[in-house]
């Protein structure tokens, strides 16, 4: 058997982290009839994200059924920072005795780490309706979902961006510890950014977040868009979100709009989407039993649109709420 301790260079949870220096307790059994003398056993793996600092260890001499460990000090590795969350790294593991017979096995450890992910972005300041628009000073904060199996401690993140049409007046932003399963805001702590006066409205604008947190390092990839002058409705309550949800939005491919049937009328449903300029590109007639609209980014005459920001706008009876949306080709 095996147990890790990371007590001394880790967070000690008894898990392989990405970064840790990694104390390896090893127990082996002689299953054999006869005495092994003057064993030692040398650890070994050919893994890109573990290095093995402390390979030998000796187990001296063992009567049959005995069981021997490596002791206080076991084998030492390391792990990379980059290690990513579920990896198995395999061992293999070499005993032999006085006279040379050997004995090899094999066992596997598994890597816990962090995975922060974009989930969204918001924006205040301005004008107060949650976009940028040019000359405008805002504040800019990212929420980051952790769907690794580790605590995301210490989580501080830069932020890049090579637009010449936005300047970074703040790229630091730290955040709350990030539990597995949970999210987590900058709120407290948020980007600042300028949109140069002459900024072309309708711009996609590309950023690169780079995470660290204790014994973990990733790159955030999102984009958003200088705002055209067609107004996307800025709450963000929860009846917007029950009526129309967008996914994926930035999209590369298709894109979902869900739409909730108990507030689609039985006539007069609409829905239309609209280009940066203000263009309508597509348009469906909703009924009652729509759910979902799928669309692959081309007009009513199937010509294939440019990447840019669109508008997907539902209207009916009691409902005219407008969403934005990004198609990165």
């Amino acid at each position: 058997s095996s147990v890790i301790d990371d007590t001394q260079g880790g967070n000690g949870d008894n898990n392989i982290n990405p970064g840790e220096e990694i104390n390896l307790h090893v127990w082996v059994k002689n299953y054999g009839a006869d005495t092994a003398i003057a064993i030692q056993g040398i650890l070994r793996t050919d893994d890109p994200y573990v290095m093995i600092t402390d390979s030998v260890r000796a187990f001296g001499t063992m009567a049959p059924g005995q069981i021997c460990s490596t002791g206080v000090n076991g084998y030492a590795f390391s792990t990379m920072i980059n290690a990513p969350d579920g990896h198995v790294v395999n061992f293999e593991l070499d005993c032999h005795d006085v006279h040379d017979s050997a004995w090899v096995s094999y066992f596997n450890e598994t890597v816990y780490a962090p995975n922060l992910t974009f989930r969204e972005y918001a924006i205040s300041g301005g004008n107060g309706n949650n976009s940028l628009e040019p000359g405008e000073v805002v504040g800019l904060t990212v929420t980051l979902d952790n769907d690794g199996s580790a605590v995301a401690e210490s989580v501080h993140a830069t932020l890049q961006c090579q637009s010449n049409q936005i300047s970074l007046l703040d790229s630091t932003g730290y955040y709350p510890l990030i539990e597995p399963g949970s999210m987590a805001t900058n709120s407290v702590d948020s980007f600042i950014l300028a949109a140069d006066s002459n900024a072309v409205p309708g711009t996609i604008v590309h950023f690169t977040m780079v995470v660290n947190a204790t014994f973990y390092t990733d790159t955030v990839i999102f984009s958003f868009a200088i705002n055209t002058g067609i107004e996307e409705n800025a709450s963000a309550d929860p009846i917007m979100a029950k009526v129309m949800d967008i996914y994926p939005n930035p999209c590369h491919g298709l894109l979902h709009i869900k739409l909730n049937r108990s507030d689609l009328l039985r006539d007069n449903n609409t829905l239309r989407i609209y280009d940066a300029g203000g263009v309508m590109v597509r348009e469906y007639s909703l009924d009652i039993n729509t759910d979902i609209i799928t669309w692959s980014g081309d007009d009513s005459q199937g010509n294939h649109l440019p990447g840019g920001v669109y508008f997907i706008r539902l209207t009916s009876q009691d409902i005219d709420r407008t969403h934005k949306a990004i198609i990165i080709r």
